[in-house]
């Protein structure tokens, strides 16, 4: 069903994260950088991670007491992104039974 083919959850936040981290593709970015860039202490390096979910490589690590991030690239993996976000919207629809959810998903499976 196309509801499931949606993006949600992403907005000026996740876009600001992904522009600043497109500059400086390939180069250690550190979590304080991202949270003065958001305004957001608490939620701003779950918002970096949860570009994964669009398709892009985000690597971290932590050096030093403080977690760096590098973009390795700047053009998303569009397969690996939609699995992942059609996933999540296929587990959060309350309108479809346990059962039709497990089918959907096991037939995502079959088509990846």
């Amino acid at each position: 069903s196309d509801k499931y083919l949606k993006v949600r959850g992403f907005g000026d936040a996740h876009a600001k994260l992904l522009s600043y981290l497109t500059d400086r593709a390939g180069t250690e970015v550190s979590a304080a950088a991202l949270r003065i860039l958001t305004g957001d202490a608490v939620h701003t390096e779950r918002r970096a991670r949860e570009l994964r979910d669009l398709g892009f490589e985000l690597q971290a690590r932590h050096t030093g007491g403080s977690d760096i991030y590098t973009l390795c690239g700047t053009v998303p993996d569009f397969g690996k992104g939609a699995a992942i976000l059609v996933a999540r919207n296929i587990g959060s629809d309350k309108t479809i039974t346990d059962t039709e959810r497990e089918h959907l998903l096991g037939t995502m499976g079959q088509i990846q």
